[in-house]
């Protein structure tokens, strides 16, 4: 990746996700960006299609590089032709969520993000935003959300 190109990952590394507390780049939604010498095109795929935040992120991230990148314009644009799924958040992805109290399936099998604990059970296929569930733990007693493994 060129350098331009990396300073333009870095500087989206500092956009959220509204509903969830990681940046849209260890979410892995940022697709691909391009680079040219008057304009900087980058395309995000949704975590889930009917996500009600897509405008305000695509409005996030053509401010912050506008701000970053100044003289430049920055586009912002959806695909819908290939599917996001919680495979593409990374390690620091990950770890910000269960910092946050959201689990993720590792290998198939939830585990609470507060005590570790396998003995959860799921309490409702709805959480928070689309992409979440909500679980229970047996074992400390505590609700938690789950991101929706979407493949």
């Amino acid at each position: 990746m060129d350098a331009e190109k990396q300073a333009v990952r870095e500087a989206l590394k500092s956009v959220e996700d509204p509903e969830l507390p990681v940046s849209i780049v260890d979410l892995g939604i940022v697709e691909n960006i391009d680079c040219g010498p008057e304009h900087i095109q980058v395309v995000l795929t949704p975590t889930f299609s009917g996500c009600p935040a897509l405008e305000h992120i695509r409005k996030l991230v053509i401010g912050v590089l506008e701000e970053q990148f100044p003289g430049k314009r920055a586009e912002v644009g959806w695909s819908f032709t290939s599917s996001w799924t919680s495979q593409k958040i990374s390690s620091d992805g990950e770890t910000a969520l269960k910092t946050y109290g959201i689990a993720l399936a590792a290998d198939g099998v939830v585990h609470c993000p507060y005590c570790g604990s396998k003995h959860i059970v799921r309490d409702s296929p709805f959480g928070s935003s689309l992409c979440k569930e909500i679980y229970y733990c047996k074992h400390c007693k505590n609700p938690f959300e789950k991101m929706k493994h979407l493949a």
